[in-house]
């Protein structure tokens, strides 16, 4: 139980506002419940399912989510918050929640061996069929084989991604530097590849020329063409995405299994690791790489941005409706941040290869001693059905959206309207209807097709994305200037990854849920060598020469080995083949 005591829970249900309109839920037409195929009862009884405590809804009242459960199952949820200290002591005295989320690596082996837990896998075939449907490819048998001997599920991984045929558009999605497009085209628009393809040294020349236009206009010498943040330590990917691939993420062994990256990020010179550094160290002596790139909070760089004093955003979601008026009144309303052909990025593609999902992360259970173990199963199968996922997406049939004379799910009334200003989000929330949102059935079953051909959000359909932006005159012209037929530029950067251009990101891959933990010396040594990299990787980049930069990656290079980084190194590889070893025989 020492364990438990530490247990840091990932939590899997976000709430939504506290307010709320009474609304009785419509039923969906063209869905035919599951629940009601069952033969289960609708008998009113209260569920108890735990959630943080800091996310217990003020009121459980005129829920839309919590009404439309109730009304197709006949159970009344009934919130119970915790943290993991009172988490602890409800496991030791044996009183869990009806159903309940958590990390299943955290503490699965104590809660199976203390027997707290119901064997979910004699109830799926009876009453799994969207548990089955969503999930079975991978994530069944995952769960089976890491927590229940290949033959018991015990945990639900509740966040592991819907396996269709079908992708999911993305409007952007792109992994990397999403360049200031108007300045861009300002200076010329001028070519960063050469004959060997993307050229370092002409994308600096061309970011330097953007700075330069940008401080003329502007008449402020605070802009720099690159800047990032330091909130989350250098170790991560976001602050140094040139090369995407950085020792946070050499670390966290996707490399090997998803073969991005192959290669000792603390040994090897020629790492990416270390590209990046002798990146953003040519930037530095160009003047154009910002100076307080490492005091800098995520939302002091994001104001930078929004003012227009960075000018390549290191977040695939930044556009220019985020620039500050002040902005627009000088360079236009056009402005927004693109991805340039030619250069490296990942193109975000959720499909059947790339789930984009976290395993185990997030994993629902049942406590064995619950009342009701069939109702509890099948409560799990309807929060992955068509109705009641549409319905957090989207809202109520005949209230907030219905089908038009084409089959085609729109918006109505309200909600059309708020959609079309692009205030749905906060309609959703506040104006009209307190939504709660079990973010597995949004993140990872996103991508999931509903009966009627639409995904969950229809809105997230290639159809709607397409008309959202056929009259924006920033992405038409981005798309004109590439001679690209795509309809808006997330098909287009699809387009690149299917010529070679990009790339697609990995997403969670099932081998890696295979993959043995570290051992604590490994973990411990991991911490150290990060915190080195933390402390030292802005020698090298504000080097005043070449010659300094270099020696400074040099002693970076010999510390790191002195202390023992090498073998944290073959550690991982070890991990990473062993979990590809282990998926194998078990058949992924």
């Amino acid at each position: 139980m020492k364990k438990i005591l530490s247990i840091v829970l990932a939590l899997c249900m976000v709430l939504g506002c506290a307010s709320a309109l009474a609304e009785s839920p419509a039923s969906l037409q063209g869905y035919t419940s599951t629940w009601d195929n069952y033969g289960l009862s609708k008998e009113p009884i209260t569920m108890t399912i735990g959630v943080g405590a800091q996310d217990v809804p003020d009121s459980e009242e005129n829920n839309i989510a919590l009404d439309l459960i109730y009304q197709a199952t006949g159970i009344r949820v009934q919130f119970v918050g915790f943290d993991g200290d009172k988490f602890a002591v409800m496991t030791a005295g044996g009183d869990l929640p009806d159903v309940f989320s958590m990390e299943a690596s955290n503490a699965a082996p104590e809660l199976i061996d203390a027997g707290l837990l119901l064997d979910m896998a004699p109830y799926i075939d009876q009453y799994g069929a969207n548990i089955k449907q969503v999930h079975s490819d991978y994530a069944i048998p995952m769960a089976e084989n890491l927590y229940g001997d290949g033959e018991h599920l015990y945990f639900l991984p509740s966040n592991a991604a819907y396996l269709g045929d079908v992708s999911l558009p993305s409007e952007r999605g792109a992994f990397g530097y999403n360049v200031r497009w108007d300045l861009y085209q300002a200076i010329g628009a001028p070519s960063i590849t050469d004959e060997n393809g993307f050229n370092e040294d002409l994308f600096l020349d061309a970011l330097a020329k953007m700075q330069a236009y940008a401080r003329e206009k502007t008449g402020k010498d605070t802009i720099y063409a690159l800047s990032g943040w330091n909130s989350w330590g250098t170790d991560w990917c976001a602050l140094l995405p040139y090369s995407v691939s950085c020792t946070y993420y050499l670390n966290t062994f996707g490399n090997r299994v998803t073969g991005l990256v192959d290669i000792d990020p603390y040994g090897d010179s020629n790492s990416n690791y270390y590209g990046t550094l002798r990146f953003y160290n040519k930037a530095w002596r160009m003047g154009i790489l910002d100076p307080e790139l490492f005091t800098l909070t995520l939302e002091q760089y994001e104001a930078k941005l929004s003012m227009g004093d960075v000018l390549v955003a290191n977040n695939s979601g930044y556009t220019g409706k985020n620039l500050d008026a002040s902005v627009t009144e000088v360079f236009g309303d056009d402005c927004n941040f693109y991805e340039i052909k030619g250069m490296p990025f990942y193109f975000s593609l959720l499909t059947e290869n790339s789930p984009g999902g976290y395993g185990m992360f997030a994993a629902d259970a049942i406590n064995v001693n619950c009342k009701y173990p069939e109702r509890a199963v099948a409560l799990l199968d309807y929060l992955r059905s068509d109705e009641f996922l549409r319905t957090v997406a989207c809202g109520l049939q005949g209230v907030h959206w219905d089908y038009d004379e084409t089959g085609k799910p729109v918006y109505i009334g309200a909600a059309a309207e708020a959609y079309a200003n692009g205030t749905w989000t906060d309609f959703k929330a506040v104006g009209n209807g307190n939504y709660i949102s079990f973010p597995v059935h949004k993140l990872a079953l996103g991508n999931k097709v509903c009966a009627d051909g639409y995904f969950v959000d229809f809105t997230t359909s290639a159809e709607y994305i397409a008309e959202k932006v056929a009259n924006d005159k920033s992405v038409q012209d981005y798309l004109k200037f590439y001679n690209s037929d795509a309809r808006y530029v997330g098909e287009a950067y699809k387009q690149w990854v299917d010529e070679g251009i990009a790339a697609v990101a990995a997403g969670f891959n099932p081998k890696l849920a295979f993959t043995p933990a570290p051992s604590d010396e490994m973990n411990s040594l991991n911490t150290k060598c990060n915190n080195y990299y933390n402390e030292n990787s802005a020698k090298a980049i504000f080097a005043d020469t070449v010659e300094e930069s270099e020696a400074a990656i040099e002693k970076m290079i010999s510390d790191l080995k002195a202390m023992g980084c090498e073998t944290l190194y073959q550690s991982e590889v070890d991990r990473q083949t062993e979990s590809q070893r282990i998926a194998a025989e078990l058949g992924f």
